[in-house]
């Protein structure tokens, strides 16, 4: 394995999708493992499977259980990936000296603050998924310090159900749909996430817990209008409160992520919600994709050290 190489767990799912597609076109050395290759669950295969692999400088885990309203009721299983796995992974790669790249939530914080969250705000968890992923961060940070952990929110892409796709084929379905107003957030594109963790590893910029997501702030009843609006769907969006459309599991309101820290030592600065919604919308073809990718990716600063 070269000096540059990475190694992608979960490499089935949207976001290790996306990797794959990008470190393709940045020529990026990456190995990738799906989990029925390596299944975190299990420390033994960690040991044994991870084995082959112990040059490797990064691993990045997109390995994880993230449906939300099945974490309430599945509340060990949605723990043994967001946090035993975790720590059998970091326990890893604190004794083999390789970098950890791992993913949380802005479910993390109760959604209260009237401002964006920072890194260093006191999390506070107010459903099941949240507080998983909470733990994972505990075991994470407990056990190793060469880390990034990049707390990510509303992803959408190709590989995975997401709030894009629903939407579009709800439209085709409904004469009209009722979307909550009253929850924020930041919709982020897998294929930006990607370009932006990359960056970062390439130019070995400083370890530690980073914020990331597209810029700016939005709420599903606008998304959901962007989102028919672009793609010329005749189908009316009703505005409606949270409590008017009861979950399983209980949402934050405010999701914003302050994502200074990351732009004050990143080489890719990340597009608008509206850019990468409306990017992700007009890819009809899966050869269009590496396209897309290469007019992102020119938009980096030539790739140095983090001085």
């Amino acid at each position: 394995m070269t000096s540059m190489s990475i190694l992608l767990l979960g490499s089935k799912g949207l976001l290790g999708q996306a990797f794959q597609s990008v470190a393709n076109v940045m020529n990026i050395p990456l190995v990738a493992l799906s989990r029925q290759e390596i299944n975190i669950h299990s420390n033994a295969q960690i040991q044994v499977g991870l084995a082959p692999f112990s040059d490797a400088k990064t691993i990045i885990n997109c390995a994880a259980f993230t449906q939300v309203d099945q974490a309430e009721t599945a509340f060990d299983e949605a723990t043994l990936s967001n946090e035993t796995g975790v720590k059998y992974l970091s326990e890893y790669c604190r004794d083999h000296e390789i970098r950890l790249c791992h993913f949380s939530t802005d479910y993390v914080f109760n959604g209260q603050s009237s401002a964006p969250y920072s890194e260093d705000a006191p999390c506070d968890p107010i459903n099941a998924y949240g507080r998983s992923k909470f733990l994972g961060e505990q075991a994470l940070m407990a056990t190793t310090s060469n880390f990034y952990l990049f707390r990510i929110q509303w992803l959408f892409g190709d590989h995975g159900p997401h709030f894009l796709s629903t939407m579009t084929r709800l439209a085709n379905t409904q004469d009209s749909l009722s979307v909550v107003s009253d929850q924020w957030g930041s919709p982020s594109w897998s294929i930006d996430i990607a370009i932006a963790v990359l960056s970062m590893i390439s130019i070995n910029a400083p370890t530690g817990i980073y914020h990331l997501a597209n810029q700016g702030y939005t709420t599903w009843y606008d998304l959901a209008k962007l989102i028919f609006q672009f793609q010329k769907i005749n189908c009316p969006v009703h505005s409606i409160l949270s409590h008017d459309y009861p979950r399983p599991a209980k949402r934050p309101l405010n999701g914003r992520l302050n994502t200074s820290r990351y732009h004050e030592v990143s080489s890719y600065a990340m597009p608008t919600w509206q850019d990468s919604v409306q990017s992700y919308l007009s890819i009809k073809r899966p050869e269009q994709l590496p396209y897309t990718i290469r007019e992102r990716i020119a938009t980096i600063n030539t790739l140095k050290p983090y001085q």
